[in-house]
């Protein structure tokens, strides 16, 4: 038996979270019995789990962003139509304040989650590289 691409399995799973069995079988051209013994797999092999787990959080984000982007185009795309109606009324004039004010408060919420995905992908500082590092001080 040859042995299985765990990286394949990985994706071709969270493709399947994402759209059907079906669909990911075809995308990554393996069969819907294969998909369903990588579905299987994921009780019994760690490696697998943990692929699949780390897979389906890089799709998901990318779904995530890739609306959230979609959104934010067509909403500056409206806004940059309407400003000029807009500034002409003082009630016109507060909606486009709070509607850039919105899209800041987007940026900075998308640069946090950011930054604590990226923390989350740092590999971790066991208790001795800790006391070790602390000990000896910057360098």
């Amino acid at each position: 038996m040859a042995k299985r691409d765990n990286q394949l399995a990985a994706r071709a799973l969270a493709d399947a979270v994402l759209t059907n069995d079906r669909t990911a079988a075809a995308k990554h051209k393996i069969t819907d019995r294969t998909l369903r013994r990588y579905r299987e797999a994921l009780d019994t092999d760690a490696e697998l789990s943990a692929s699949f787990r780390t897979a389906l959080d890089a799709l998901l984000t990318s779904s995530w962003v890739t609306e959230l982007d979609r959104g934010l185009s067509d909403l500056i795309g409206q806004l940059r139509t309407r400003s000029l109606t807009l500034a002409n009324s003082p009630e016109g004039y507060q909606a486009l304040v709070d509607a850039v004010r919105a899209l800041g408060e987007i940026a900075v919420a998308r640069e946090v989650l950011s930054a604590a995905r990226d923390e989350d992908a740092a590999p971790a500082t066991t208790g001795d590289q800790a006391a070790r590092a602390t000990a000896h001080g910057p360098n």
